[in-house]
């Protein structure tokens, strides 16, 4: 047997009814908050290729593109919809494994439930499903696949999207397999935008996403992979880690620990690596008065100095909207200025700014060695004024924004919903026809209601212009 086996024997062994009812309700509201990051980046227009390359793909209506009236082919929607829900960096995290849990596996995910005209519960269980092997494979191995300077998410995306497309197109067992063998060899995904500022990592959910389609697709069709494509001397951990992977923890507990439980909501769309510091900067900001402020120091875990902090030079003064999104120096600043992180900190016309620049120039950090995943440890900021006095303060003592919340009560669902609405950025009655499709997922034959309330949004959009 191999984890492969293991797992999609497991998998397709649950039932709707074994999993517990707080995990399906909180499944539905990363579903949520997933589908308003996409809209949002489609009204936005941050990732004007995502559509024209994905109806280039070939004509079809199989399934919805976010943000349109108009339909793809079930591969080309998993493409266009994986690179906009990404777009933003706003989507969630699975803060143990660092990687966008939702983005690996809604976009094929619905795609292919639309395809095969599944029901909401058919897609909640492959949700579910594709959270667990998504988490599993990611915290095996934390922050290896980023040293290396593979984006964990690309890497582990194409795994999670054959997963759940195998799921939802009725294959057996063995196919499944076979597909999880293939998906492996489309695995991919290089951090070096880290070095440009280019946007490249928008893409990576969306190639992975089409990937797992396609490599369902071939499986279906009787072509083969390997089953030890994970455990394998050339597989997953092997090829991308950069750290020895704790192959036992992808199936330790599986059906008594839920993945879905350690995915955060995000608060701000910037690099999750960030966001206690930004829970910081935004109490700071009502302590001190910035224009004393003559140095700021923050504590970050040493695993994140390299996405977030390095170099100094180019985090200070970032080229690009989304180089600013993985600078703590810059978004830092940003917070301390405005006492807000939004989609519009990060437009074009608002990167350079002087008053955020004078401050992010002051900024200066330290790497020190943390005791659980860089996403979960606290921020810790100190900022000396120009008296020669100093205010430390540790986001232990401050009250976090949805993000840090591990919950599913009735904070963290006010919280998705406050954030789907926003993001929708339309009438009251189109984003609450959304949030009931989406919520009342289990109890529908079909997801035509939602395909509906979706083609509304866009609608109401196209009146507005």
């Amino acid at each position: 047997m191999t984890i492969a086996r293991d797992f999609v024997e497991w998998a397709w062994g649950v039932s709707p009814s074994d999993i517990p009812d707080p995990v399906r309700r909180r499944t539905a509201l990363h579903t949520l908050d997933g589908l308003g990051t996409a809209l949002a980046a489609a009204r936005m227009e941050v990732a004007p290729f995502a559509v024209p390359v994905a109806r280039s793909l070939g004509a079809g209506t199989e399934a919805s593109i976010l943000g349109s009236v108009e339909r793809a082919s079930a591969a080309g929607a998993a493409l266009a919809n994986g690179v906009l829900l990404h777009s933003l960096d706003f989507d969630d995290t699975h803060t143990a494994g660092l990687v966008h849990s939702t983005a690996m596996t809604l976009p094929a995910a619905l795609a292919v439930a639309q395809r095969e005209g599944r029901s909401g519960a058919d897609l909640i269980r492959a949700l579910v499903l594709g959270h667990e092997l998504a988490g599993r494979l990611s915290r095996a191995a934390p922050h290896g696949f980023h040293t290396r300077g593979f984006h964990a998410t690309s890497v582990c995306g194409p795994f999670t999207a054959a997963l759940v497309s195998c799921m939802l197109s009725g294959l057996t067992v063995d196919q499944t397999v076979a597909a999880l063998g293939i998906a492996g060899s489309q695995s991919s995904g290089s951090m070096e935008f880290l070095a440009t500022g280019a946007s490249t990592k928008q893409i990576h959910p969306g190639w992975s996403s089409l990937a797992g389609v396609i490599a369902a697709g071939l499986a279906a069709q009787g072509a083969l992979g390997p089953d030890t494509i994970i455990e394998g001397e050339r597989g997953l951990f092997a090829l991308f880690a950069a750290v020895e992977p704790d192959l036992g923890s992808i199936l330790a507990d599986l059906g008594d620990q839920w993945q879905i439980e350690s995915v955060a909501i995000k608060p701000y769309p910037a690099c999750h690596l960030m966001h206690r510091v930004l829970d910081v900067g935004q109490q700071l900001r009502l302590r001190v008065d910035l224009d004393q402020v003559r140095d700021v120091l923050v504590r970050v875990p040493a695993e994140s100095v390299p996405i977030v902090c390095s170099p100094e030079g180019t985090k200070q003064r970032p080229r690009s909207p989304y180089e600013a999104k993985f600078s703590v120096q810059w978004s830092l600043a940003a917070m301390l200025v405005d006492g807000e992180i939004g989609v519009d900190t990060y437009r074009g016309d608002r990167i350079d700014r002087a008053d955020v620049h004078r401050l992010s120039t002051l900024v200066r950090y330290e790497p020190v060695d943390g005791d659980v995943p860089a996403a979960e440890e606290p921020g810790d900021v100190t900022v000396w004024l120009a008296d020669g006095s100093r205010v430390r303060m540790r986001s232990d003592d401050v009250a976090f924004g949805a993000g840090a919340g591990a919950g599913a009560g009735a904070g963290l669902r006010a919280d998705v919903l406050a954030k789907f609405r926003l993001n929708a950025g339309v009438a009251e009655r189109a984003a609450e026809r959304v949030v009931a499709a989406v919520l009342d997922l289990e109890a529908v034959a079909d997801l035509k209601e939602l395909a509906a309330a979706l083609d509304g949004v866009a609608a109401e959009w196209g009146r507005d212009q």
